[in-house]
């Protein structure tokens, strides 16, 4: 007699995700205690404190190649970029347990890496934004405070650039004025999968990796003077000289 069943009691006890396996940037720990990844078409926020997944930030249509918290210097992080296979990113706030979201829209092809930096330390932060897609294209966003729109769109033909790292010079004031070709860093005899920059008091260092299975550090730093030159025969590393216009 199905009346005289007893139904029983169904409760939730485990919710699994797995981060998308389409490269090396879809996926970013903050330092703000929180890990960022994409799964299927989501932004999930995962917190290895408590080990459960506190939110999962929908707004993609397609698959998320790649997901950055946007560094500040304190770990009070509270937003991140993401690209998808659906040509877009979107820029997230996530404070309080509360989120909100800015569509980038522009590339006519997928999004496989972004990057953001903060060009100021006032209350009122505006962003730089950076992202490679496969239109062999990485556009250039600037956001000032609820909006956002592309200032710039550097073309590299028939190239596909793998990643993409924001930051500014040493001594710079932080202001961006526009993108100009300075050097091209030759050594890497395979593909570059990954670039990132990292601050040292007045020298900048960029580390890239790639499938040569190398990892190179370049230093960038103010030329203050001429090295003599020497005549022995004494190991050197190689250097070149730029110039940077409107700085």
């Amino acid at each position: 007699n199905p009346s005289s069943v007893m139904a029983a009691p169904v409760s939730l006890c485990h919710v699994a995700c797995c981060a998308n396996s389409a490269a090396g940037g879809t996926v970013s720990w903050g330092r703000c205690g929180l890990l960022a990844f994409g799964s299927c078409h989501d932004v999930v926020l995962y917190d290895p404190a408590v080990r459960r997944a506190v939110a999962a930030l929908r707004g993609h249509a397609g698959r998320v190649n790649c997901v950055r918290w946007v560094r500040r210097r304190d770990p009070s992080e509270t937003e991140l970029v993401s690209g998808g296979s659906d040509k877009q990113l979107i820029l997230w706030e996530w404070k309080d347990m509360q989120v909100k979201s800015i569509p980038l829209k522009g590339h006519t092809e997928a999004v496989f890496a972004v990057d953001a930096v903060y060009q100021s330390d006032e209350p009122d932060l505006n962003l730089l934004i950076a992202s490679a897609a496969s239109d062999s294209t990485v556009r250039i966003w600037s956001r000032h405070g609820s909006e956002a729109k592309c200032i710039e769109i550097l073309q590299f033909g028939n190239g596909f650039v793998m990643d993409v790292c924001l930051s500014f010079l040493p001594g710079s004031n932080g202001l961006f004025i526009q993108f100009q070709k300075a050097l091209i860093l030759a050594g890497h005899e395979d593909w570059i999968r990954g670039v990132d920059w990292a601050v040292c008091g007045e020298d900048l260092f960029l580390a890239s990796c790639a499938q040569d299975c190398l990892i190179r550090i370049w230093k960038v730093c103010v030329k203050s003077k001429q090295l003599p030159e020497t005549e022995d025969d004494s190991i050197k590393l190689k250097e070149n000289v730029f110039t940077v216009k409107g700085r």
